[in-house]
């Protein structure tokens, strides 16, 4: 199994989803600089964005 990922955009919010396979982690970089780490399984987070003229 190979990590997946999708995203969406609702308005000023992007949705990050991450499939991470067993045994491994992921380090998730959004668009503002933030990270996070998924773990094995299904990883979600959103995160509000500064939207551009």
């Amino acid at each position: 199994m190979s990590a997946r990922s999708s995203w969406r955009t609702a308005g000023d919010e992007l949705t990050l989803t991450v499939e991470v396979p067993p045994a491994t982690t992921a380090r998730v970089i959004f668009p503002d600089g933030t990270t996070d780490t998924a773990t094995t399984g299904t990883f979600r987070a959103t995160r509000r964005m500064k939207r551009t003229p």
